[in-house]
């Protein structure tokens, strides 16, 4: 990061090969070729969620956790916390973030 702001663009199941999968650093965006794994527990939402993929091994370790349900519809589930680990050979540590899921019945 060496002082570069840096982001992340990260989606899985619905992007299917037409991915919007991103790295971005000082400006610069670097696309993702591939799908990225949500590997996370769902009976137990605070432990580390790994996001997986080509060029992509990431850990989020949650600090805070929201979800809601509505009725008949769906889910979500978002976790905010640190990123730790590498994408597309940029280093990420204690960088702040989240992930989600949003589960619905259509």
């Amino acid at each position: 990061m060496d002082g570069h702001a840096v982001g992340l663009n990260l989606g899985a199941r619905w992007t299917h090969g037409v991915t919007e999968n991103a790295v971005l650093v000082g400006g610069r965006m670097e696309k993702i070729h591939g799908d990225v794994r949500f590997e996370w527990d769902r009976a137990e939402p605070r432990r580390a969620w790994r996001l997986r993929g080509r060029g992509v091994d990431l850990a989020l370790e949650p600090e805070v956790i929201e979800g809601a349900r509505v009725p008949l519809v769906g889910r979500l589930c978002i976790a905010f916390g640190v990123f730790r680990g590498e994408a597309q050979g940029v280093s990420f540590d204690g960088v702040f973030g989240w992930a989600e899921e949003l589960s619905v019945r259509w």
